[in-house]
């Protein structure tokens, strides 16, 4: 007689449960098979007793899993058939049942595989990441930044648990606990300005930074419609900016502050020009009879060519090829170069004199009235000739007694009456109307640049 025993689905049970289920079937046919050897018979089938036994899933260790397969696998046959047999020597019903729900042996032994967590507890010092303050600043041009204070970052200790997974051979950090937070030394914030200034912006300057009048221009004491005039600012000239309100910038002058419309303006940004039309402006300024010759002129090497070429009365190009001479002197000598040129044009007569020709001699140079050209000094070169006159009248007529002129070389003041054309007029030349022709022609130059 076939007795059939119901097996429990393994699918979603552990290890543990299987071995104890297996173990009760077992314990049943082998108990029932001995009352069959003593005569007893049975009319209904045993069912197996379902066994419901928890086991943790870790802590089994992975020799022990192995054992349990080697049993499993020694109690069940390969075609899925579970066995008993009576020990006596006579025929005996062999009674199997069938296992009709595979056990995953896989799975199971996967699952009661335990992974291993390792923790550590560690004490280290760790960076605080300092933050950044942004300030607003109507003196910037607006979205430029300034870095005002330099961040710094700051150091704790910290004592942490650290957790990490063991898993295939393999240790991978899981997580960490913070337990304590020591600030050793705090962090410093980043400060960062950031301009508003709309107007600053447009012209792209700051506070400091020079600006150029479009046109002759009234300063103003304030910005409403009833402010006084301080002063006049000429066209090309220059204002300092000292702050903005609204349309208008507040500016210094000379000695003079107040406030100028955004329309009468320009920067180097707006206008790069303007830089180099206020310094021949300035230059211009300063062009009057009363003017000090000695201190130098301002202008550059290039000024003196500019103004020195392309004279049509300068047929030998005597002056233009000397530009730079006359250029060198001013910066050796302290003196006023064009004053020295307008001398030598007015004396020779733009390089046309017998004397500044045959002589090289362009100022008449040691010549008296009676007998100028046999008494003038003869050089080796215009260069030479040039140099002896400027020498000669910052240390006879330029300079007081004792004044430093070059090299550690002093002024004698023999001659010394005032340091303007008219003044030099009285000692230097018999004709009194010799200043006036000097400042003529130096007007006609300066008005070259």
């Amino acid at each position: 007689m076939k007795n059939e025993y119901n097996v429990k689905n393994t699918e979603d049970r552990n290890l543990i449960e299987v071995f104890e289920e297996l173990k009760q079937i077992r314990n049943e046919n082998t108990a029932r098979n001995n009352r069959i050897s003593h005569g007893h018979s049975y009319s209904s089938l045993y069912k197996t007793k379902k066994i419901k036994a928890k086991a943790k899933k870790q802590g089994i260790s992975l020799v022990g899993m192995v054992l349990a397969v080697i049993t499993v696998v020694g109690t069940m046959t390969s075609a899925n058939f579970i066995f008993a047999s009576n020990s006596n020597s006579e025929e005996k019903e062999i009674l199997f049942e069938e296992n009709t729900n595979n056990v995953n042996i896989d799975k199971i032994i996967s699952e009661n595989i335990s992974t291993t967590e390792r923790k550590e507890l560690v004490t280290e010092n760790r960076e605080i990441t300092y933050t950044t303050e942004y300030i607003d600043n109507p003196s910037l041009p607006k979205d430029e930044q300034v870095l005002i204070q330099e961040g710094v970052n700051g150091v704790k200790t910290v004592t942490v648990l650290k957790i990490y997974e063991n898993s295939s051979n393999k240790e991978n950090f899981l997580e960490e606990n913070i337990l304590n937070t020591t600030v050793i030394q705090a962090p410093v914030k980043q400060i960062i300005q950031v301009g508003t200034s709309e107007l600053l912006g447009k012209f792209n300057v700051h506070i400091g930074d020079t600006l150029y009048l479009k046109a002759d221009a009234e300063l103003k004491d304030s910005i409403s419609a009833k402010a006084n005039v301080v002063t006049t600012i000429g066209k090309y000239l220059d204002v300092k900016i000292l702050g903005v309100e609204g349309n208008y910038f507040n500016v210094s002058y000379g000695d003079y502050t107040g406030y100028i419309i955004r329309s009468l303006v320009e920067s180097n940004y707006t206008n790069p020009e303007y830089a180099e039309k206020c310094r021949i402006q300035k230059i211009l300024n300063g062009v009057s009879a009363q003017m000090n010759v000695n201190v130098p002129s301002g202008l550059t090497l290039e000024d003196f060519k500019k103004v020195l070429s392309n004279n049509a009365k300068d047929v030998n190009k005597i002056f233009e090829n000397n530009a730079e001479v006359f250029y060198n002197l001013e910066q050796k000598y302290r003196i006023n170069g064009l004053f020295i040129a307008a001398m030598g044009i007015h004396e020779s007569a733009w390089g046309t004199s017998p004397i500044s020709k045959d002589k090289l001699n362009l100022f008449g140079y040691g010549a008296y009235d009676d007998t100028p050209y046999e008494s003038a000094f003869t050089f080796t070169s215009y260069e030479e000739g040039i140099e002896t006159v400027t020498k000669s009248l910052i240390k006879n007529y330029l300079n007081v007694a004792g004044t430093e002129i070059y090299d550690g070389e002093k002024a004698t003041g023999k001659y010394y009456n005032g340091t303007t054309i008219a003044s030099i007029n009285i000692k230097y030349a018999t004709d009194a109307n010799w200043g006036n022709a000097i400042y003529n022609i130096m007007v006609g130059l300066y008005e070259k640049l």
